[in-house]
């Protein structure tokens, strides 16, 4: 099984709901293959901190890779990569997106995502993995 954890406390009654049933992530190859190949995955809250606790299992449902700023335009929209391009996604793909991840609105999950890598701005205009999962425990 693969180990996601969570840490952010407005998150943590999303997931248990089921109203959070994905996650964004920087991309990583060797992560990304070890997902796509293991699909068992287990959700944790705070792992590795005296707070951990395992929320429930899952199974991976998708994953995808996107891009949250083009990285040649600076425009601040989702783009999927598709056959190696990048692809805008529609206003609908967006907003399933966002309702998703737990988010209310676009700028909302844009807000969050520009607090999380304030120190590591690069990082925010990389790639990163669209992981959705449903809950099985």
């Amino acid at each position: 099984m693969v180990a996601i954890s969570f840490s952010d406390p407005k998150l943590r009654e999303k997931l248990l709901s089921g109203e959070k049933d994905q996650t964004i992530r920087p991309f990583k190859e060797k992560r990304y293959h070890q997902i796509v190949r293991i699909r068992k995955l287990q959700i944790y809250w705070k792992q590795r901190t005296k707070e951990s606790r395992k929320l429930f299992d899952a199974e991976l449902t998708e994953i995808f890779l996107i891009y949250l700023i083009h990285p040649k335009t600076g425009e601040e929209w989702p783009h999927r990569i598709e056959n190696q391009e990048l692809v805008p996604m529609t206003k609908e793909e967006a907003k399933e997106l966002v309702r998703r991840d737990g988010f209310k609105s676009i700028e909302e999950l844009y807000a969050w995502f520009k607090q999380q890598y304030r120190r590591q701005k690069e990082k925010l205009k990389g790639k990163f993995m669209v992981i959705r999962f449903r809950r099985t425990k």
